[in-house]
C-alpha cells in the first residue's frame, strides 16, 4: 500500500516538475551554483524543493503538503537533478 502511494505521488508530480524545470531551470541552476555534487547536498536539494513547491498547481498543493513534497524531492533527487541537467543541455541540430 505504501509503495502504491509513492508511485501515485510520483505520477502526479512528474508532469508539474517537468514543467517547472523547463520554465524555471535557469533560475534553479543559478540558485545551485557550481558547488560539489548536488546529489550529496541535502540543503541544496531542499532549497530546490522549497523553490518549486509554490510553482506546483494549486490542486496538487492541496493534496501534497510542502513537507511531503520536500521529502519526495529528496528521495527522487537523481531524477529531479537529471531533468535539470537535461533541460540545460544544448539541443543539437539534426542533420
Amino acid at each position: 500500500m505504501l509503495h502504491q502511494a509513492s508511485v501515485n505521488l510520483q505520477e502526479k508530480l512528474a508532469a508539474p516538475m517537468e514543467r517547472i524545470v523547463t520554465e524555471h531551470g535557469h533560475k534553479i541552476r543559478g540558485m545551485l551554483g557550481a558547488a560539489a555534487p548536488l546529489a550529496a547536498q541535502d540543503d541544496k536539494v531542499r532549497m530546490v524543493a522549497a523553490f518549486c513547491y509554490p510553482l506546483l498547481p494549486g490542486v496538487v498543493r492541496l493534496v501534497v503538503k510542502e513537507a511531503a513534497f520536500v521529502e519526495f524531492v529528496l528521495k527522487h533527487r537523481q531524477q529531479v537533478l537529471g531533468r535539470l541537467e537535461s533541460a540545460a543541455a544544448p539541443v543539437l541540430p539534426q542533420a
